[in-house]
């Protein structure tokens, strides 16, 4: 081989790899190879590697081949590598790959982790015996194990459903039981029920009544006509203390029929606390008592005897979003009360009944929206 000053080199060099597919390493040979001085190089050169589709790395070869400063240089060389196939660098790329998709080794918590609490390895050894028992069970095995486990599933569902049902029949779920008789004796004793549990008329009436907050005291009103004798306003005014639940600090103004009227229904309170006490209900009267709230009575006489909203809000401290609220409910109110009268026979207050309702019935407070006229 000729170096760059043209002189030739018999120095072993290494000889070209096959080009062709498949081809292999080229064999050592003796080439002449000039530097770039121009001497020849007869030392053994390495050939170049094949470069077809397998080829391995270019063997070693006599060639002749020219340095830097013109020598020729025998020195053996090395050969390119083959360009397509595998080579040995691509063995080494797939064995560190394999390296790194190993499965990891899990560390174990008490020999790697230094955990000494003997709760845990005791918890940590009965895990690691079920593990090995669940591994060496056939059941993992056994090709039908998903709809063996589908039934296994579906009949623990239905134990559950049943111990559940169980539970419910059976006297562990009738702690309330007690109290249910207290009030059943209750209900006997003002005459709701008789003696076979069948309803009566008081039952009857207290049934149709579902918008007050204690029906008792709202069906004793109504078995003592201490609403028949007022006036549709008043009546209206009355049942707002039955509905009306918000705490006020302003005191409303009575007249005195109203006054005697409130006389009245507070007795009534009073009586069925009493009662119910007696048959062993453990009733805080102060919270029985809040079941008649007197806070809003005044608003809605003065609204049901044509008073502008504007006016009645400075009646109370309420906000105005609660008067509408009370009196729309009070609408429904009138309405089971006058179908409690139609039930007792109580023509007089039927009729007062469907007067008070359409005297609160009216303006601002039952406009189809607040944001029109």
């Amino acid at each position: 081989m000729t170096n760059l000053f043209g002189e030739e080199d018999d120095k072993p060099q290494r000889g070209g790899g096959g080009s062709g597919g498949g081809g292999g390493g080229g064999g050592r040979g003796k080439g002449r190879m000039t530097n770039l001085f121009g001497e020849e190089d007869d030392k053994p050169q390495r050939g170049g590697g094949g470069s077809g589709g397998g080829g391995g790395g270019g063997g070693r070869g006599k060639g002749r081949m020219t340095n830097l400063f013109g020598e020729e240089d025998d020195k053996p060389q090395r050969g390119g590598g083959g360009n397509r196939g595998g080579g040995a660098g691509a063995v080494r790329g797939n064995e560190s790959n394999a390296e790194e998709d190993a499965p990891l080794v899990a560390m174990h918590p008490i020999h790697d982790f230094k955990i000494n609490d003997l709760d845990f390895a005791d918890m940590f050894g009965e895990r690691e015996s079920l593990m090995n028992r669940m591994q060496k069970s056939k059941c993992h095995a056994c090709p039908k194990l998903p709809d063996q486990w589908s039934n296994i599933e579906r009949e623990t569902r239905l134990r559950q459903d049943i111990g559940r049902l169980k539970h419910l029949i059976s006297n562990d779920n009738l702690h309330l039981m007690p109290e249910f008789q207290k009030r059943v004796a209750i209900l006997k004793e003002l005459r709701y029920i008789d003696d076979n549990n069948t309803v009566l008329l008081k039952g009857r009436v207290a049934r149709e009544l579902n918008t007050v907050r204690d029906e008792l005291i709202a069906t004793e009103l109504i078995f003592e006509n201490a609403l028949t004798d007022l006036a549709p306003e008043e009546i209206v005014a009355m049942l707002a203390c039955l509905i009306f639940e918000i705490k006020t600090e302003s005191v409303p103004h009575f007249t005195d029929t109203l006054a005697a009227a409130r006389e009245r229904i507070n007795n009534t309170t009073n009586r069925l606390l009493h009662v119910q006490n007696e048959f062993g209900l453990d009733l805080n009267p102060r919270d029985y008592k809040r079941n008649v709230n007197f806070g809003l009575t005044e608003v809605v006489y003065e609204w049901s005897r044509g008073m502008p909203f504007e006016d009645i809000c400075y009646l109370t401290d309420v906000a105005e979003g609660s008067i509408v609220r009370t009196i729309v409910r009070l609408d429904e109110t009138c309405k089971e009360m006058r179908n409690a009268a139609r039930i007792i026979g109580n023509s007089v207050l039927y009729s007062k009944m469907e007067q008070a309702s359409q005297l609160i019935k009216r303006d601002i407070v039952f406009a189809a929206s607040l944001y029109y006229d």
